[in-house]
Formats: structure tokens, sequence, C-alpha cells
């Protein structure tokens, strides 16, 4: 599996970065220099058709890119306390400086605070902002830091501030990526790449109803002619199957069943946004169509599936096509501006978000990931993986669902021959 990776990054490491990535056979790297977040939208649009997932130097163009419409996923480099080491060394060591005459921003308060402990250092939080949505605050504070006199340098982990600091003449050093920060954050885009790859080899189901009479305004004199009209759906039907890579089933007057795969679903529909154009149908007309199409690992879930989906089609009237995911997650009616996204466990989902702090979606990830691994326990690492975010941050899910009472330890899996055992958690969301 080859993965086109746009790599978007400021010049001064984006060959350093590049060249790390070119270390995966799987990667194929679309170099996009970038100088400004407004030049963000204009890049992605260029080069959206020539990758299929981005991947940003840093959280500050990522979290711009987020509100910027992509088909591809987005990852972005976290800053650690490894990346944090190479710099301290340099300003300690050849430069002479004193690490408490020093402000940080981007690196996590608790990470900084690890390093030091491990240098046997002090460590003031207050020189710390981990906040960098809004680059001028983050200015500020090193700005501030300095004309007060309590620092005497800057270490930021952002190109656009190391230049703004620059221009106001204060002392900053620019934190560059290590190269075990970029491996980890590359090791959970494939393997992200590699599970959505998983999910387009899904089986999908679209069951279809067709009410014949209703597809002609004209009186319909014949049985004879309600038959013909009727073969010519099934034409249509098969035309249709046939763009899928699907097999066409009659399983009654009027209602058929299409096997094929998510992949194939999810690009005629738009990423189940939109109903299929039968643009050369010769009888078939959408508008009496409804339609309901089911996702699953086996043909009986799909099967079991698009029976939901349709049974929603059906209350919502005729023209109507939902699609019922494996997760339980709903959407519909294609092709509508109100098109709207369900869970039949959506509100205990609700609730648990609310009595966790955690986001919504989080809480629907995890419980995805517990049916597709027919697995209620994890470990950091292995909720890190599920989730597609930093072990570190892991933890932290783990921990507020342990306090709020939706998971529990339960016993130690000692995955490698040296280091400590890691905790399992049993996620109790039933």
């Amino acid at each position: 599996m080859k993965v086109r990776v746009g790599l978007i990054a400021v010049e001064d490491n984006i060959d350093f970065i590049a060249k790390v990535l070119g270390e995966y056979q799987e990667i194929i790297v679309v170099k996009i220099n970038h100088t400004k977040e407004e030049e963000l939208h204009s890049l992605m649009s260029e080069h959206e058709n020539s990758v299929d997932v981005w991947l940003f130097s840093g959280y500050s163009p990522y979290i711009y890119a987020t509100r910027i419409p992509t088909a591809h996923p987005l990852f972005y480099f976290e800053y650690s306390g490894s990346s944090l080491y190479k710099s301290l060394y340099l300003l300690l060591k050849e430069k002479g400086l004193n690490v408490n005459q020093m402000s940080f921003d981007t690196i996590k308060s608790e990470e900084i605070e690890t390093v030091f402990k491990e240098l046997k250092m002090s460590f003031d939080e207050s020189r710390v902002i981990e906040n960098i949505e809004n680059l001028d605050k983050v200015v500020d504070h090193h700005k501030r830091l300095y004309e007060n006199g309590d620092t005497v340098i800057a270490l930021t982990c952002v190109w656009n501030i190391q230049q703004q600091l620059l221009e106001l003449n204060i002392p900053v050093e620019r934190i560059t990526l290590a190269v075990s920060s970029i491996k980890a954050t590359t090791n959970l885009l494939l393997r992200h790449m590699e599970m959505e790859k998983f999910k387009d080899t899904q089986i999908a189901v679209q069951m279809i109803e067709i009410d014949s009479l209703r597809n002609r305004n004209n009186y319909i004199d014949t049985s004879d002619e309600l038959h013909h009209m009727e073969m010519r759906n099934v034409s249509d039907l098969l035309y249709y199957s046939k763009k899928i890579n699907g097999s066409l089933k009659e399983i009654g007057p009027g209602r058929y069943a299409i096997f094929s795969t998510r992949g194939m679903m999810k690009n005629v529909t738009k990423d189940f946004t939109e109903k299929f154009s039968f643009k050369s149908a010769k009888s078939l007309n959408l508008d009496v169509v409804i339609s309901g199409i089911g996702l699953g690992k086996t043909a009986y879930e799909a099967e079991t599936n698009s029976l939901k989906a349709l049974h929603n089609a059906q209350q919502r009237g005729v023209g109507s096509w939902y699609v019922h995911f494996q997760d339980k997650k709903i959407i519909g009616p294609l092709s509508s501006s109100q098109l709207t996204i369900m869970d039949s466990d959506q509100e205990k989902y609700k609730e648990i978000s609310n009595q966790t702090s955690l986001s919504l979606n989080t809480i629907i990830n995890i419980a995805t990931a517990m049916k597709e691994r027919d697995e209620d326990t994890f470990t950091a690492n292995a909720m890190a993986n599920a989730l597609s975010i930093q072990p570190r941050s892991a933890r932290r899910v783990l921990m507020l669902l342990e306090q709020a009472g939706f998971a529990e330890k339960n016993g130690e899996d000692q995955a490698l021959k040296q280091g400590r055992p890691r905790k399992k958690y049993k996620i109790k969301f039933k």
C-alpha cells in the first residue's frame, strides 16, 4: 500500500522531515512549503487530488487547516520532551545559559517538567504557554517575560512566532522536531490509513424498494405494461450494480438487494452524502426509490443494517436513502439539505461525554473501536492506536473514564521483556 502524504511544513524543516519520511517504503512524500497560514487554503485545494493524507509540521497550521474542507484525514507532529533536549543541550552547554532564563511554548508543561527533573533542574510553569491557537498571545507571552527581565531567550516550536520575535529583537531559538517524534506520528498515520483501507473492503448491502405505479404519470393500461416497466427498472439497477462492482438480487415484488463493498458505495455516494445519479436510466426515477444501505464485516451484518436503514427511509418517505454503519451510526436522507447523523446509542454516549468532559466524538470512537476489536479492555497504547492519538493523551482519556466510573483497572500487560508492565483498563459503556 502506497500512501501519498501531503507534507505541509516551512522551509527550515521540510527537507529534514521529508528525509525521515523517506525511510518508509509505504510513503510517497508530496512536499508543500508554506510561510503563512493564510496560504493553506489555496495550497490544500491545489494538491487535494494528489495526496491521500495531510501531515503538518506543527499544531498551529494543523488547527487552522481543520477549518478547510478536505476529503483527507489530517495529522500533525507533536513537539515532545525529546524535541526539547537537543535545543536545551546547545543553550545550556554551548552558550552557558540558565534554564530559568528561558520561556517556552507549545510543549506541555508536564513534559518540560519531566525533562528538567531528569536534568535535576527546577522548573517554573509560568514561563510556559501551551495553547498556541492565538499566535499573538504567544508572542506577547515571550515579549512580556523578556521585557520584565524574567528571561533572556525564548524557545518556540512555531516558525511564525520565531519570525515575529526576531522582528522585536527578542533572542529566540527554534525547537526542532526530534526524529523519534516524527516516526511516532508517522506510524500512527500509517496505522490509520491501513484501517481505512480495511474498512473499504467491508461488505455493503443496499436494499432498494420501488413502487412502479408511482413511477409513471400516465395511467398503466395492462399488467404487461407494468411488467415491461419493471424489467426496465431491473435493467437500470443492473447498470448501477455494474458501476459499483456489485451483484443484484431480487427479493420480492419491487424490492431488490445489491451486494458490494463499502469502498465502492462510498465513492458513488460521495462519502455517503448523495444518492447515485441514474443519468442513463431508461425507466427508473430516483424520486420513487426508497433505499437503505447497510455496512458490516459479514454479509449477514450488512444485510441486517441495510434493512434498518430501509426502515428509516420508509418512515421518511418516497425518494429517501439512508445509510446504517457498523457502529450503529445512521446518516440520511442522502442528497438532502437536512442530512443528519443519528446513533441508536447517541443519548447514552452524550451522557458519558457530559460526565467525563471527553468529547462526544471521542466517546463514539472508543465505542466503535470496542466493536471493531470485539474487545472492551485497552492499554494506553491500544487506546492510542484506536483513536490515532499519542499514548500520553490516551492515558488521560483512560484516567477520565476511570474517574467517572466508565473504566476500571483490569490487570497488567507485560508486552515487552523489559520495562514496566502496561496497565489494562476495562471500558464499561453498557
